[in-house]
């Protein structure tokens, strides 16, 4: 999970509380997490992403608390990063792991098999299934 805060921006839009249950967020004018109506921006200009239970911010030519840096660099929880003429801050951050889907289904199908009842309609619906 990522949250950000667009504090300062000439884009209202995009200001304000932005929170993401994943963990790389982008910020950029064009299929971007948080989107900028502004031609400063270019697709995905900024990239957050949790790895290793810290964050990163990747871009080109921006500050962070007053520093100009570009590239990659690591964050903490109230850092301030200025690009262009918007200011977002790191409001929070926390890894999310992405359950395999594979496994949580057959657990979840392991535990209903336990249950005579919805065996018996489980069952029903592989019979159908296979009818198709």
């Amino acid at each position: 999970m990522i949250t950000l805060d667009v504090i300062s921006t000439p884009d209202l839009d995009a200001k304000g509380l932005h929170q993401f249950f994943k963990n790389i967020v982008t910020a950029g004018n064009h299929q971007s997490d948080i989107l900028f109506h502004d031609e400063e921006f270019k697709d995905k200009s900024l990239v957050f992403e949790i790895r290793d239970n810290s964050l990163s911010v990747c871009g080109n030519d921006f500050l962070i608390n007053g520093k100009r840096v570009s590239g990659s660099v690591q964050l903490s929880v109230a850092d301030k990063i200025e690009f262009r003429k918007n200011i977002f801050e790191v409001k929070e951050f926390q890894f999310e792991k992405i359950p395999d889907l594979e496994t949580e289904l057959k657990k979840n199908l392991a535990a209903f098999n336990k249950n005579p009842e919805l065996k018996k309609i489980i069952d029903g619906l592989r019979e159908l299934i296979e009818k198709l």
